[in-house]
C-alpha cells in the first residue's frame, strides 16, 4: 500500500500491523516506491529523514526497527501527482512544463515537471542524491535505490526534454550520479 494513497498507513499502530504482516509472509523488504523529491526535501538542505517527528522518518524506523530494509524509487516529474519537485528548484531558475493533460491552468501548474537536460534542475538533483546516499549506502538497511526517476511514474520513455538532442547526457548524467 502507498502512503499517499492510504493515510491510515502513517497510523503507528496500522503501520506496526502492516509491517507484522510483511514478515509473516516472509517479505523482508518495504519499498518506498514513486516517493516525491519534494517531500523528501521540501526546503533546500532541509531533509526529511534529519526530522524524527516526519512520518517518513518514522516509517522507516519502524521498518528497521522490525528487522526489515528498504528500496526508494524517487520521482521529480509531477504530470499527474501534483509537485514532486521541491519548488525551490523552480523559484532557482530551473526549466519546466506544465501538464499537458487535459487539465484546468492551475491544476497544470501545479503539476509542473522539470526539464532533465535543465542544468539548474540537475545541479540541485546531485545535491539531493548525494545526500540521500551519504543517509542511506548501507547494504544492512537498505535493499536497492532504483536508480533512475526520472520521466513519469520513473519510466524514462515517458521523459520530455527541453532540447532531445541531450537524451545521451541526461542518461549518462543520472547513470553516474547513481553509481
Amino acid at each position: 500500500r502507498g502512503a499517499a494513497y492510504y493515510p491510515e498507513l502513517w497510523d503507528e499502530t496500522e503501520l506496526a500491523r502492516d509491517v507484522e504482516r510483511c514478515r509473516e509472509y516472509g517479505l523482508s523488504v518495504l519499498r518506498v516506491g514513486e516517493f516525491a523529491w519534494g517531500r523528501m526535501e521540501p526546503e533546500e538542505g532541509k531533509y526529511i529523514w534529519k526530522d524524527p517527528t516526519a512520518r517518513l522518518t518514522r516509517l522507516l524506523k519502524s521498518v528497521l526497527d522490525r528487522g526489515m530494509r528498504l528500496s526508494f524509487r524517487i520521482v521529480v516529474d509531477g504530470r499527474d501527482q501534483g509537485l514532486n519537485t521541491p519548488q525551490y528548484v523552480f523559484d532557482a531558475g530551473a526549466h519546466w512544463y506544465k501538464d499537458p493533460g487535459p487539465t484546468n491552468e492551475a491544476t497544470a501548474l501545479a503539476r509542473k515537471s522539470p526539464f532533465p537536460d535543465d542544468k539548474i534542475f540537475q545541479e540541485k538533483y546531485t545535491k539531493f542524491i548525494e545526500a540521500l546516499a551519504q543517509e542511506f549506502n548501507d547494504p544492512d538497511k537498505v535493499d536497492f535505490i532504483d536508480a533512475y526517476g526520472l520521466g513519469k511514474w520513473g519510466e524514462a520513455h515517458t521523459m520530455i526534454y527541453e532540447d532531445h538532442s541531450k537524451k545521451k547526457q541526461v542518461f549518462e548524467w543520472i547513470t553516474d550520479l547513481y553509481s
